[in-house]
C-alpha cells in the first residue's frame, strides 16, 4: 500500500472513534458498560478528554525486507527496505499499522562477454576467461612455452628426436612438419666389382647375291653389291638369290659390374617445425603444439652448415641431409676374349627410283634361297652381323666411397 492511502485510511478510522468515544461519559463508575453513542455524564462529546483517556496508538508496521543481490557477474545495489506502518488512531485500539512494502530487489549484473573456444595459437583471448594462448588452462593439455628461437639464420624453435638409424622415422603430428636428418653414414658391406664384356661389333659379311631376269634364278644373271642402288629389268619376272658370308666377328669391349650395398646410418635425428606460434608466455618464449607424447623430446633450433649453439640451447647436434655416393668399378684389369656366334643377315629392297627412297614392296630375305621380284626399277643390299658374346677374363677393382652430405646443425634444450 503507497503511504498517502495509508494515511487517509488511518484518519477516517480516528474520526469515526472519536465520534463513538464522544457518546460515554467518563466520569461515570469503570464498572458501568460502554455503549456506543452514548454519554455516561454530560451528554457532551467530550472529544478531547475521552480521546485521552481511551485511545490506543496501533503498532508500526515491520520493515520490509531488503531486496536480493543481482545475479552473477557485476551485482545488483540491494532493495531499499519499507517505510515502517503508522501508528493506529485514538478510541478503541487502532488497527495495526500495515507493514513497509519489500524493497526492490537489485538489479542482475551483466555477466563477461566471450564464451568461444580457445585458438592456443593466435594471441587472442578467444574464450574470454583473461588468459591467451599457453597462459589459458584450455592450452595446458596440448601446448607448451619453449624458449624462441634466437635472431639470425636459425629456424623458429621445434622438438628433437633422435634413434637407431634402422628404425622407422615418426611423424611429430598435426601442426607440425618433419625433417629427416642422419649421423653416422656406416660403411657399405658386401661391396664387389665383376669384369663382363658388351656384345661384339665390327664384323662385317661378304656377299654372293645374284639378281635373274626371269623367273625361278636360271639363266644370265648380275651381282647386288652392299651399299649400292642397283638398276634392274622393272619386269615382274625378275628373281635373285645368294648367301651371305661372315667375313669378320668383331671384338667385344671390356667393362665392369658393379654390386654394391644400400648407404646406412647408425642414427636418424627428427625436427618438428610448428607450423604456428602463439602468446602466453613468459619474455622470450612462445607458445607452441607438443609433439607426440609417446616419445621422448627436446627442443631444439637448427641451421643448415656447421654453427656454434645459442646459449640456450647448448647440446649440439651435428647432421646430415644426404649422402654423397662416388663408388664404381674400374674395368681397367678386364679384358674379352674372341666373339663366338656371329653372324650374318641382309635383305634387299626394292626401289622404283635410283636414289632406293621409294620402295615398290617388302625387302626380301638373302638366305640362299630364290626369290621373285615385285617388278623393281633398282635394287639395294643391306647385310650386318647378328649375335655373338665374349668370355671376359682379368678383374675389376672398386674405387670411390660414401660419405655424408650436406651439413645441417641442431641446437637442442638439455
Amino acid at each position: 500500500m503507497q503511504p498517502v492511502n495509508l494515511l487517509v485510511g488511518l484518519g477516517v478510522a480516528a474520526l469515526w472513534a472519536g465520534a463513538v468515544g464522544c457518546g460515554y461519559d467518563f466520569d461515570a463508575p469503570f464498572t458501568e458498560p460502554w455503549k456506543p453513542g452514548v454519554d455516561a455524564s454530560d451528554g457532551a462529546l467530550d472529544v478531547t478528554q475521552e480521546t485521552k483517556t481511551d485511545a490506543s496508538g496501533g503498532k508500526g508496521g515491520s520493515a520490509g525486507k531488503g531486496g536480493t543481490g543481482g545475479a552473477a557477474g557485476t551485482g545488483g545495489a540491494s532493495g531499499q527496505g519499507g517505510t515502517a506502518g503508522q501508528g493506529g488512531a485514538a478510541a478503541q485500539g487502532g488497527s495495526a499499522g500495515q507493514g513497509g512494502a519489500s524493497g526492490t530487489g537489485g538489479i542482475a549484473g551483466g555477466g563477461a562477454g566471450g564464451g568461444g573456444l580457445e585458438d592456443c595459437t593466435n594471441g587472442v583471448d578467444d574464450n574470454g576467461d583473461g588468459h591467451i594462448d599457453c597462459a589459458d588452462s584450455a592450452c595446458t593439455a596440448g601446448y607448451t612455452c619453449v624458449p624462441a628461437a634466437p635472431a639470425g639464420l636459425w629456424s623458429q624453435t621445434g622438438f628433437h628426436r633422435s634413434h637407431a638409424g634402422g628404425d622407422p622415422s615418426i611423424d611429430c603430428g598435426p601442426g607440425f612438419t618433419t625433417t629427416t636428418f642422419h649421423a653416422g653414414i656406416q660403411p657399405t658391406v658386401g661391396d664387389s666389382c665383376a669384369c663382363t664384356c658388351e656384345p661384339p661389333t665390327g664384323g662385317s659379311c661378304g656377299d654372293s647375291v645374284r639378281h635373274y631376269s626371269v623367273k625361278d634364278c636360271a639363266g644370265a644373271s648380275k651381282p647386288v653389291s652392299q651399299g649400292i642402288c642397283e638398276p634392274a629389268e622393272n619386269s615382274a619376272a625378275e628373281s635373285y638369290d645368294g648367301n651371305l658370308q661372315l667375313v669378320s666377328t668383331g671384338n667385344c669391349a671390356s667393362t665392369a659390374v658393379a654390386s654394391f650395398a644400400q648407404p646406412t646410418w647408425m642414427i636418424a635425428h627428427e625436427f618438428c617445425r610448428p607450423a604456428l606460434q602463439g602468446g602466453g608466455c613468459p619474455d622470450g618464449n612462445e607458445c607452441v603444439p607438443k609433439p607426440d607424447a609417446s616419445y621422448s623430446w627436446n627442443a631444439c633450433v637448427e641451421q643448415s652448415g656447421d654453427a656454434a649453439c645459442p646459449t640456450a640451447f647448448g647440446s649440439k647436434f651435428t647432421v646430415h641431409a644426404a649422402y654423397a655416393d662416388t663408388r664404381a668399378c674400374n674395368p681397367a684389369g678386364c679384358g674379352c676374349g674372341t666373339p663366338s656366334g656371329v653372324s650374318c643377315i641382309g635383305t634387299l629392297g626394292q626401289y622404283a627410283d635410283g636414289a632406293c627412297s621409294v620402295a615398290t614392296g617388302p625387302a626380301q630375305p638373302v638366305d640362299g634361297q630364290c626369290h621373285a621380284l615385285n617388278a623393281a626399277a633398282f635394287l639395294s643390299l643391306s647385310a650386318s652381323t647378328q649375335g655373338g658374346a665374349c668370355s671376359s677374363d682379368g678383374s675389376a677393382t672398386k674405387m670411390g666411397s660414401v660419405v655424408a652430405s650436406e651439413p645441417h646443425t641442431l641446437c637442442c634444450q638439455p
